[in-house]
C-alpha cells in the first residue's frame, strides 16, 4: 500500500493469466451489483470475439488511473448514493502465450537491456 496525505492507496500490480473465453471469471461482479446477472452479455460477447481473434494471454493492470473513467465517475457515479472507486483495471490481450518471466524479459529487452522495476 502507498500512503498519501490522508488516504491509503492500493499499489498497482500486474497480473497475467492464460486467456479463456470465460475470462470474466477472473473478475467478480462490482460491489453493490444488483442490476442483473453477472457477467453482462457484452462481456460474454467480448470473450467470444477474443477467442475468434485467437487471444492467448491476458495482462491486467490492477490499479489504473484513467482520465475517461475519472470523468465518468465525476459525472455519474459521484452523484450516486453508492460508493465507487476512482480507479479501474486496464486489460491487455495478446495473441502470444507467455508467462510473467517471459513478459519481464520482454520489458528488459525493450529497455535496451536495462533492468526495470515492475510491480
Amino acid at each position: 500500500m502507498i500512503e498519501g496525505p490522508s488516504q491509503t492507496y492500493p499499489e498497482g500490480r500486474i497480473r497475467l493469466f492464460p486467456f479463456q473465453q470465460e475470462f470474466w471469471q477472473h473478475f467478480p461482479a462490482p460491489s453493490g451489483w444488483v442490476e442483473g446477472t453477472w457477467p453482462l452479455t457484452q462481456l460474454r460477447y467480448f470473450g467470444e470475439y477474443l477467442a475468434h481473434l485467437n487471444c492467448k494471454t491476458v495482462l491486467v493492470e490492477t490499479h489504473y488511473i484513467d482520465r475517461d473513467y475519472m470523468y465518468d465517475t465525476a459525472t455519474f457515479y459521484a452523484r450516486n448514493l453508492r460508493s465507487y472507486r476512482n480507479f479501474c483495471q486496464r486489460l491487455h490481450f495478446f495473441c502470444e502465450a507467455f508467462d510473467e518471466a517471459r513478459w519481464r524479459s520482454l520489458l528488459v529487452d525493450a529497455n535496451g537491456g536495462e533492468n526495470v522495476k515492475v510491480a
